[in-house]
């Protein structure tokens, strides 16, 4: 299983018919674009299970929260998505996702926004840079910078930290 160095919350949803009401049409519509987008993209055929895809909420707090840089393999997901669900400025300043790509670093902090979706190739380095780290770490807060992601089970236990 992969263990990359770091600080965050996450909530992980195998059965996205178990959640009730409003919160559960409104996540099953959001994820399923989401899967939608990364079948036709990818070319792939995905469903949500826990062979499958599984949907994955992540909180970086403010005060430190972050990921260290890794990789994963191309195949068999090809390409990985990330939803904010924060707004820059308001819930956190600075930490945001990184990419090492063919042409430079690329840090997404001032331009991947609250409803953004961020499509890269799955085998790039990337990582979360700490967020907003002059302050202190507040676990009962829901400030930070928060993400949806979908990943594969099998995809995830390959993932490595990058040298």
């Amino acid at each position: 299983a992969s263990s990359l160095p770091h600080v965050f919350h996450q909530v992980c949803f195998n059965n996205l018919e178990a959640l009730d009401g409003e919160v559960g049409q409104q996540a099953r519509s959001i994820v399923g674009m989401m899967r939608n987008f990364q079948n036709r993209v990818a070319g792939t055929k995905f469903d949500f299970s826990p062979t499958g895809l599984r949907v994955k909420v992540l909180r970086y707090p403010n005060g430190g929260g972050y990921l260290a840089e890794h990789m994963h393999p191309l195949e068999p997901q090809r390409i990985g998505l990330i939803l904010s669900l924060s707004r820059v400025g308001h819930d956190f300043v600075s930490g945001g996702t990184t990419f090492q790509t063919p042409f430079g670093f690329v840090d997404t902090n001032e331009d991947h926004d609250i409803g953004d979706v961020i499509v890269f190739r799955y085998d790039l380095a990337h990582g979360v840079k700490a967020v907003d780290p002059e302050k202190e770490i507040d676990w009962k807060s829901e400030s930070g910078k928060w993400t949806v992601l979908l990943e594969l089970r099998e995809t995830h236990g390959q993932s490595s930290a990058k040298m």
